[in-house]
């Protein structure tokens, strides 16, 4: 995530550059019209003295409505119902849904943050892990997240896993008898992902390595061999599951159920993916996105620039454009955790 970051920058270091800015929402149609359909032209509006928008932090839109923050961010992460993103002083703010106190942050600065199903957590900038919220079914409630530093760290509503400095896995939270998805062999790894009834890591080598009740029961099958850079846990499509990785080429491999068109990825060049259960979207090396349908493998719409980080769960998804500023989409409602915060000078 935070090379991805970096290696945008590589390539456009003109972006960076501060300018003023008075563009506040991207919007797919404005919610007013019958014929705001899915998949039209992303318009980009100015907030200010639009009396179309009415609250000028708040639009109306279309199901698949786009927002904007008007604060800046340096990492954004989706969760199933709520998102979160710290600011450029390290803090974490939150918004969506709040079940579990998923949505309530703890004061303090943080270096990396992953958002699970009614449950969050943080590596705080001494390295600690902090976490709250208390997951699926109060899951986690009364699981305390290992003491140490560690590097990075994945979420879900009922376990979640960290990489530690010396590059070894320890996980945390319920696993059913004989499931070993809190269990991964000794090693060395650089990322880890959690989901429903499965982990899996990927080692310092590039290998990819997957234990839970669902690669034992063959849902999972077909972890792909081979060197790869990043991984993400994706979505549930009746019985079938998928994961999406990208290898030492930069291309996004897929693998899981047949059935799920998430697993036939578009071609090209990526430096990060991230899939949800409705459809999963990639950040090209050029800094676009490219989003696709994981039912049948359809391309579709997605917000049109350039960004540098990318989040998907579920539903919805939530990108940083090159301005540092957060976008956010998808098809879930109410709309709640698509709407970042923001106050009306943000767009002054």
């Amino acid at each position: 995530m935070k090379d991805a970051r970096q290696s945008l920058k590589e390539v456009f270091p003109a972006i960076f550059v501060v300018s003023v800015f008075t563009l506040g929402c991207l919007c797919l149609g404005n919610g007013d019209s019958d014929d705001a359909e899915e998949g039209s032209v992303v318009e980009e509006r100015d907030r200010a003295g639009d009396e179309e928008l009415g609250d000028p932090c708040v639009l109306k839109s279309a199901p698949r409505g786009r927002f904007v923050s008007g604060a800046t961010y340096q990492q954004v992460d989706a969760g199933m119902a709520h998102t979160c993103a710290i600011d450029p002083q390290g803090a974490v703010e939150c918004w969506g849904e709040n079940e579990s106190g998923e949505s309530d942050p703890p004061s303090g600065t943080f270096q990396e943050i992953s958002m699970g199903r009614e449950y969050s957590c943080g590596i705080d900038d001494g390295g600690a892990i902090e976490c709250w919220g208390e997951g699926i079914n109060n899951a986690l409630a009364d699981k305390e997240p290992p003491s140490g530093n560690f590097q990075t760290l994945a979420v879900d509503g009922d376990h979640a896993c960290a990489i530690a400095d010396d590059d070894s896995v320890q996980c945390w939270g319920w696993g059913a008898p004989n499931d070993d998805r809190l269990d991964l062999p000794d090693g060395s790894y650089e990322q880890v992902m959690v989901s429903s009834n499965y982990t899996c890591a990927l080692e310092t080598s590039g290998s990819i390595v997957c234990r839970g009740h669902e690669v034992e029961q063959g849902t999972m099958a077909g972890v792909p061999s081979g060197e790869f850079k990043q991984i993400t846990s994706g979505g549930v499509h009746g019985t079938s599951r998928y994961d999406c990785a990208i290898n030492s080429e930069d291309a996004v491999v897929c693998w899981g159920g047949d059935s799920v068109g998430g697993s036939s990825p578009p071609d090209g060049a990526f430096m990060d993916v991230s899939a949800g259960f409705s459809y999963s979207c990639g950040l090209r090396t050029d800094g676009t996105l490219d989003c696709w349908d994981n039912i049948n493998g359809e391309h579709t719409d997605s917000p049109a620039g350039t960004y540098t980080q990318l989040s998907s769960h579920t539903h919805h998804h939530c990108a940083i454009r090159d301005d540092d500023r957060v976008v956010c989409w998808g098809s879930s409602s109410p709309n709640d955790h698509l709407v970042p915060p923001c106050e009306p000078e943000d767009f002054g």
